[in-house]
């Protein structure tokens, strides 16, 4: 079934039988292409079929597509599991075998929102923290592309954030360029993304900055790295260990 509504009313204005492109285009035929061509804007999940009818000649060809943040993250959510099952295999050929056992259940603390989890859950994730490495890494990737698509970032600093989060996808050496979507994706979608469609009360609040600020760029701050911390030192001094943070600014 395709279902197309409008973003102003919320309401249902078309709807048919199936789910490709030729489905789509019989949305585009009934309304014209002179109605077609006028659509500024488009939001769809992030399937070829739709974007592709949209794209054809008569049709939308002067809308900006937009994608839903929630399958943007879907995908770099898919891209953690690959992970966590790949941590999950090499432990599995351990002497230990309860240690892939216990493993086993660090799945939802891993694709959980933090808010969301349960005590024991959050207790894992924790652990998971302290023994770091590509799986850590892997969901501060996560948990980061996240925090950009949080709703209350402007346009221009999502597509700055997206590029540095790309940047180092890249570079975590956990082999996302072979699996699907490579990186790159990220950007494609993240730019002509949801602050794009938003309008009316649908539209993200803008930070506000204070003064003399303006010109400051964003950043994007991933735990991507444990330190050890010092057994010995000179001068022994009590102090509260560091949590590695990411912010968006």
């Amino acid at each position: 079934m395709t279902l197309v509504s409008n973003h102003q009313t919320g309401k249902f204005v078309w709807g048919a039988e199936g789910k490709d492109a030729g489905t789509l285009d019989a949305f585009f035929d009934e309304i014209g292409s002179e109605t077609s061509e006028a659509i500024t804007a488009m939001s769809m999940d992030m399937g070829p079929a739709y974007e592709k009818s949209a794209r054809k000649d008569g049709h939308a060809v002067n809308a900006v597509i937009c994608y839903d943040p929630f399958h943007v993250v879907q995908l770099v959510t898919k891209a953690l599991d690959q992970v966590r099952r790949s941590v999950w295999q090499d432990l599995r050929k351990l002497p230990d075998q309860q240690a892939a056992r216990r493993f086993k259940g660090a799945r939802w603390a891993l694709l959980k929102n933090p808010d969301d989890l349960s005590d024991d859950q959050a207790a894992t994730l924790r652990k998971l923290k302290r023994r770091g490495g590509d799986l850590w890494r892997a969901y501060a990737l996560k948990e980061a592309l996240r925090a950009v698509f949080a709703g209350d970032l402007p346009e221009e600093e999502v597509a700055v954030l997206l590029d540095r989060f790309c940047s180092k996808a890249s570079r975590s050496r956990l082999g996302w360029h072979r699996s699907s979507p490579p990186p790159k994706r990220f950007v494609n979608a993240g730019r002509v993304s949801w602050p794009q469609c938003a309008s009316g009360s649908t539209r993200p609040p803008r930070r506000t900055q204070p003064p003399g600020s303006t010109d400051r760029q964003p950043r994007l701050r991933l735990p991507l790295r444990q330190r050890c911390a010092r057994t010995r030192h000179a001068h022994p001094r009590t102090h509260q260990a560091r949590t590695p943070t990411r912010t968006v600014t």
